[in-house]
C-alpha cells in the first residue's frame, strides 16, 4: 500500500496515547511512522485506560469508560487508513466476559469486537482497517481477575485476548499485525520491560521507534 500524502487514525489506549513520551513530533511511534512514509497527517485517538468492550461497573476514572465502540464514532472521516489496538485493559481491568466470536451485542469482548468492525467498516467505507493485537505486558500471564477486576469470575490470559483479535478482524477480512508475537519484544521479560519500557506495560522512546518502523513495514506491505 502506497502511504504517502495519506491521512492514518489511530484509535487505541495508553500505547497509542503515550503521554510519556515528551517529544511527541520526534519521538511517538505515529510521527515515526509519518516521517517514513510521508504521510499527510496522523491523528492519534488513544486514551489510557479504556477498553474496547462496555464496562458494566464504572471506573475511577470516569475518561476509562470512553470505549472504543464509542469512540470510534468521532474520528476523522478522511481517514485513509484506520489503525486500532486495544484489549489489553479488557484483559487487565475490564469486567465484560470475553465471550465468543459471532457474539451479536456488546455484553462481551468478543461482541464488542465484532461490533467495532462493523461500525468502522460503515462510517468509513473508504478507510483501510488495520489491527493490532494488544503487545506483551509485564503482567500478560497471569490469569484474570487482578484485584482491579472483580466483578468478572473470568480468569484468561492476554494471549486469550490477542487470539480473538485475530480471529474476528480476520473473519472480517481486516488485515492484522500480531504486536504480541512480531513485534520483537516481549514486556513479560524482565530485562526487555527495563530496555523498553517505562514500567513493564508502556512503551518507551526507543520502543516507539520500534513500532513506528515495524508497522510502516507492515502497512506497506498490504
Amino acid at each position: 500500500m502506497d502511504l504517502e500524502g495519506k491521512v492514518i487514525s489511530f484509535l487505541g489506549d495508553s500505547n497509542f496515547e503515550a503521554n510519556r513520551i515528551v517529544d511527541v513530533e520526534n519521538d511517538r511511534f505515529d510521527y515515526v511512522l509519518k516521517r517514513i512514509c510521508n504521510l499527510k497527517r496522523v491523528n492519534n485517538y488513544g486514551v489510557s485506560g479504556t477498553r474496547i468492550a462496555h464496562q458494566s461497573h464504572p471506573s475511577p476514572k470516569a475518561r476509562h469508560d470512553g470505549n472504543f465502540c464509542i469512540r470510534a464514532w468521532d474520528m476523522d472521516k478522511k481517514s485513509d487508513v484506520i489503525v486500532v489496538m486495544g484489549g489489553s485493559n479488557d484483559y487487565g481491568s475490564g469486567d465484560a466476559p470475553l465471550g465468543n466470536p459471532g457474539d451479536e451485542d456488546r455484553t462481551t469482548f468478543c461482541g464488542s469486537l465484532e461490533y467495532l468492525c462493523n461500525t468502522l467498516k460503515e462510517l468509513y467505507p473508504k478507510a483501510k482497517i488495520v489491527f493490532l493485537t494488544p503487545p506483551h505486558c509485564i503482567c500478560d500471564y497471569l490469569p484474570s481477575p487482578d484485584p482491579l477486576k472483580v466483578n468478572c469470575p473470568e480468569k484468561h490470559i492476554l494471549v486469550d485476548y490477542v487470539d480473538m483479535v485475530i480471529k474476528i478482524a480476520t473473519s472480517h477480512q481486516i488485515p492484522v499485525f500480531d504486536m504480541f508475537r512480531d513485534l520483537g519484544i516481549d514486556l513479560s521479560d524482565p530485562k526487555q520491560a527495563e530496555k523498553y519500557s517505562f514500567d513493564g506495560m508502556h512503551f518507551n522512546v526507543e520502543a516507539n521507534h520500534i513500532i513506528g518502523e515495524k508497522l510502516a513495514a507492515f502497512l506497506m506491505s498490504l
